[in-house]
This record gives structure tokens, C-alpha cells and sequence, in this order.
């Protein structure tokens, strides 16, 4: 019986830290996939109202976004270049810091 309870708690914090890892790269790919649709319709769009959508898509995806990190252009259309980084802590044992970068001059 203390084994399967051993291995039952082994099983939750491989499910649970499997989880804690995935969010990122979900909430990144989400991000870059709708920042994409967001580029392709606001060819007419003003720059400052521009801004507010990808702060505000940041915001959706709970991206560390700050106004620093992002830079804006428009040639035709508007280019977006955003970094940050994003930290999984499991219970305090392990931290481990990932950098996510998105373009979209190349359509993504």
C-alpha cells in the first residue's frame, strides 16, 4: 500500500511540474500565433491604438511583456519584435528561466 501511495505522489509531481513547464510555450505559441492575425489585420489601424492591442494580447496570455521589450515599425505594415522571460519554479527546489523571442518581418 505505501507503494502505490509512493508512487501515486511520484506520478502527481511529474503530472504537475510537466504542466508548470508546458504553460510558457503554450502561452508563447498562443502569443505569437494571434500577434501574427493582429499584424496581417491592422494594415490601417493607428500606431497608438496598434500598441495598446499587443499590450492588451500580452496581457491575455500573461506575458511579462513591458513596453521596453517591444519594438514597433511600419513599413507597409507594422513589425513587432518582443522578448521576455518567463521563470517555472517548482516548489522552490527548481527554477529554471526561459527567453522567448517573437518576430513577425517574417510573417511569424
Amino acid at each position: 500500500m505505501i507503494k502505490i501511495i509512493f508512487y501515486l505522489l511520484v506520478l502527481a509531481l511529474l503530472i504537475y511540474s510537466g504542466i508548470q513547464f508546458a504553460v510558457p510555450f503554450y502561452h508563447y505559441e498562443a502569443f505569437k500565433s494571434d500577434l501574427s492575425a493582429t499584424v496581417r489585420v491592422s494594415v490601417n489601424t493607428p500606431p497608438e491604438e496598434f500598441r495598446d492591442q499587443v499590450i492588451n494580447l500580452a496581457d491575455q496570455y500573461k506575458i511579462p511583456l513591458k513596453m521596453r521589450n517591444i519594438s514597433f515599425s511600419k513599413n507597409g505594415r507594422y513589425v513587432v519584435k518582443a522578448s521576455w522571460e518567463e521563470t517555472v519554479n517548482i516548489f522552490d527546489m527548481y527554477k529554471r528561466t526561459f527567453n522567448f523571442y517573437v518576430d513577425t518581418s517574417n510573417g511569424g
